[in-house]
């Protein structure tokens, strides 16, 4: 009896895996809701890795709450983000398409240059959503803090990008059952890389109890 009480223990390690797989499931359905505006992706993105940084330090409580206090707490400025983040890269990507399939060979060259600031910036942008997730920063501060972060921390930037593209590749294409998970999957997977280098920007006692932080 004390060994099947200890399976179902909100301790016992497979019980703690089951209750993140759930919330995984249950966070992904709200992304989807609150982003089926469009406009809105910004700040539910922001809410994902806000609730799964905390899930990877063990730190949640109530996804929900957790959820719609960051949406809530970085809406306007997560939506601006994203609105710049989205113009811009269509941009990018309308330029290259439009430079790469021309006959001229010095606008064929030029394309690669509109691709590589695209690369560079999909490395870059993976660090806005999870440091407004966290800290308490303008939209100014973010890109320089992102574009510091991210450079600083280039190896991790390359794991990070390569979770994210490669991994949400690999689910829509070989494992689409996990797609029930979606995006807060490939979040939490990175929330662990993210909490080793936040670590370096937050107080130990505010990392512990999931402060958030301003950047100085």
């Amino acid at each position: 009896m004390n060994k099947l009480t200890g399976i179902f223990s909100p301790d016992n390690k497979f019980t703690n895996f089951l209750s993140k797989i759930m919330y995984l499931a249950w966070l992904n359905l709200l992304w989807l809701i609150c982003s089926l505006p469009i406009i809105t992706i910004g700040a539910s993105t922001t809410a994902v890795y806000y609730t799964t940084l905390r899930m990877a330090r063990d730190e949640e409580s109530y996804i929900a709450r957790d959820f719609f206090h960051s949406f809530k707490e970085n809406f306007r400025q997560a939506t601006i983000v994203w609105l710049i983040m989205l113009a811009f890269v269509l941009m990018l990507a309308v330029n290259w398409w439009a430079f790469s399939s021309s006959p001229n060979d010095l606008l064929r060259i030029l394309s690669f240059l509109f691709l590589s600031i695209l690369f560079i910036f999909v490395l870059i942008g993976t660090w806005f959503f999870p440091l407004l997730s966290q800290f308490h920063t303008s939209i100014m501060d973010l890109f320089r803090s992102s574009l510091f972060i991210s450079l600083k921390n280039i190896h991790w930037s390359f794991c990070l990008a390569v979770i994210f593209w490669c991994g949400g590749a690999l689910i829509v294409l070989k494992l689409f059952p996990l797609t029930v998970f979606g995006l807060p999957l490939l979040a939490f997977a990175q929330s662990f890389i993210f909490n080793r280098i936040f670590r370096q920007y937050l107080a130990e006692e505010e990392f512990e109890e999931g402060k958030e932080a301003v950047i100085s």
